[in-house]
């Protein structure tokens, strides 16, 4: 029972310590009560909520939007200012507020594929070039004997304007693999092959070379008026004469 004894000085200090929890009590239970508002005061909050009301009926939103921040223009971290702009526009190798920057490398050129050596695989790569127009194209530089100008691509059979411009930006031609025809050992039949040579020019172009024994050169054509100027133009670069054995 000695346990539940208190001294005299224990006894003082619990109930000063029950004093105290009292009052920390009452003062927190009286913060808790609500304040009365004035009349006027809540006069004054009600006007103020209905004149919230009926700008929300007007407007149909409450909340004003928020103004965008305006933002510099800049390359990076760095802002265009005028005088970076205009240095970039006179030292084309510097970026726009970047004027450390290391000039910048050529822009690679596209692989250009050489006609007169090409297969339809390789023209099959070319963007807007199906491949039965890459096999009318490779057919007709057979019967040529290779191209001698891109022009020539507009005589095949059902090639447009968009084809003809790929082409040529993505083409190039090389006049030393074309196959020439030679006048003095060539047949009407070889002849007669060739899209710019007819028939009757065929045998015209043997009955001078049986009538003078051979044909001395590709210009005799056109000096013996066996072909007009026009043909004569087109299809010289296709002809050619072998040098007589003496």
């Amino acid at each position: 029972m000695e346990f539940f004894r208190f001294t005299r000085g224990e006894r003082l200090a619990s109930l000063a310590l029950l004093l105290l929890t009292a009052v920390v009590l009452m003062v927190a239970h009286r913060q808790r009560q609500v304040v009365p508002v004035p009349p006027e005061e809540a006069r004054r909050f009600d006007s103020l909520v209905r004149l919230l009301e009926v700008k929300k009926e007007k407007t149909g939103d409450t909340v004003m939007p928020a103004q965008k921040k305006r933002v510099p223009r800049h390359f990076g971290k760095y802002p265009v200012t005028k005088r970076r702009r205009t240095q970039s526009l006179s030292r084309p190798d510097i970026l726009p507020g970047r004027e450390d920057h290391p000039s910048l490398p050529e822009k690679k050129r596209p692989f250009l594929i050489e006609l007169n050596r090409a297969d339809t695989l390789a023209l099959d790569t070319l963007p807007g070039i199906p491949h039965w127009m890459a096999v009318r194209i490779i057919r007709y530089r057979d019967l040529l004997g290779g191209y001698v100008r891109k022009e020539q691509l507009l005589e095949v059979y059902g090639l447009d304007s968009v084809c003809y411009q790929t082409l040529c930006k993505r083409t190039c031609i090389d006049t030393l693999r074309i196959r020439q025809i030679d006048l003095n050992a060539c047949d009407l039949r070889t002849l007669m092959r060739h899209p710019y040579l007819s028939r009757r020019q065929g045998e015209a172009i043997l009955f001078l070379r049986e009538h003078f024994g051979r044909v001395g050169s590709v210009e005799e054509l056109l000096h013996q008026r066996v072909l007009p100027p026009e043909s004569f133009r087109r299809v010289a670069p296709y002809l050619t004469v072998t040098k007589e054995n003496k």
